[in-house]
């Protein structure tokens, strides 16, 4: 040690090594405390509110990433709904087809019922259902 202290640079050295070892609290936002700091979309349960549908998503659930970023892996596509309202009939050929919710949140037509002669306004002239 005492060889290289005759080299001029070597104290400029360690002076720099060591201001920089130590915390002073002001190094930034910290990831992880539980406040959202400049430059932190989020922080740990923290989502400042955000929701999917915010994010440009249908529904679902925000969380905060481990960089402090919001994640949108729980969130679901927004929704292309098929039709405008639940309950909603109508005949594609002969099928009576019924509006629903489907497991994403959207409306979709889902088959209701096979009519066997005509399908006309929402109402099968025959039903081809052997319990009735």
């Amino acid at each position: 040690m005492r060889s290289l202290l005759r080299f001029p640079i070597f104290p400029l050295i360690l002076a720099a090594a060591s201001a920089f070892s130590c915390a002073t609290g002001t190094e930034g936002p910290v990831c992880g405390n539980g406040i959202i700091e400049r430059g932190e979309e989020c922080d740990r349960d923290d989502i400042a509110g955000r929701t999917c549908t915010d994010l440009g998503f249908g529904r679902g659930v925000v969380t905060c990433g481990s960089f402090c970023t919001f994640s949108t892996v729980a969130c679901f596509p927004a929704c292309a709904s098929e039709c405008d309202t639940e309950d909603q009939v109508r005949c594609q050929g002969n099928q009576l087809e019924l509006c629903a919710r489907s497991e994403d949140g959207c409306l979709r037509w889902a088959l209701s019922r096979d009519c066997t002669e005509a399908c006309f306004n929402g109402i099968c002239s025959r039903i081809d259902d052997p319990r009735e």
